[in-house]
C-alpha cells in the first residue's frame, strides 16, 4: 500500500520540526486568540496546558505568567523564537518576581517587530521545566 501522505492541506507547512506527542490540536485554533485574567492572550501550549502573555505595545514588552502553565519553581528556561522565511531568532525571556507572581519577561522591538509582521512569521513560546518542555505557537493581533 505506497501511497503519498499529502492530504490537501496546503495552507500551512510544517516546516523542519516535529510535533511532539499529543499536540494534534496545536494548529486547531488560528482565529482569534482568547484573553486571559490580565488581559493578555492566551497561548495552547503542548500538554493541554494554557500560559497568558500581556504584551505591551509602546515598550516592546512581553509577559509571560508562566504559573499558568507549570509550577514557577520548576521553570528552567522560558523563550520566544521567531522564524521568519527559514531565519530562526531566539529571545530568552529573564525571571521577574511581580505582585502577581513569577513571570519572565523580555523587552525586544526586533521581537516585537517580528511578531507584528503577521503570517509572515511562526512565534514559538517554549517553557522549559524540571519536567519537560511546553511549547506552543504566539499569534499577534492588534486591539
Amino acid at each position: 500500500h505506497d501511497h503519498d501522505h499529502d492530504h490537501g492541506d496546503g495552507d500551512h507547512d510544517h516546516g523542519d520540526h516535529d510535533h511532539e506527542a499529543g499536540s494534534d490540536d496545536a494548529h486547531a485554533e488560528h482565529d482569534h486568540p482568547a484573553h486571559g485574567i490580565r488581559g493578555g492572550h492566551l497561548i495552547k501550549l503542548s500538554g493541554d496546558k494554557e500560559v497568558e502573555v500581556q504584551f505591551t505595545d509602546d515598550a516592546d514588552k512581553f509577559v509571560v505568567h508562566v504559573s499558568d502553565a507549570a509550577k514557577a519553581d520548576t521553570v528552567t528556561k522560558v523563550a520566544m523564537s521567531t522564524d521568519i522565511a527559514g531565519k530562526v531568532s531566539d529571545y530568552p525571556l529573564q525571571k521577574a518576581e511581580t505582585d502577581d507572581g513569577v513571570v519572565y519577561e523580555i523587552t525586544s522591538p526586533a521581537l516585537a517587530t517580528a511578531v507584528k509582521m503577521g503570517d509572515v512569521v511562526k512565534t514559538t513560546l517554549t517553557i522549559s521545566t524540571a519536567d519537560g518542555e511546553m511549547s506552543g505557537v504566539y499569534k499577534h493581533h492588534a486591539h
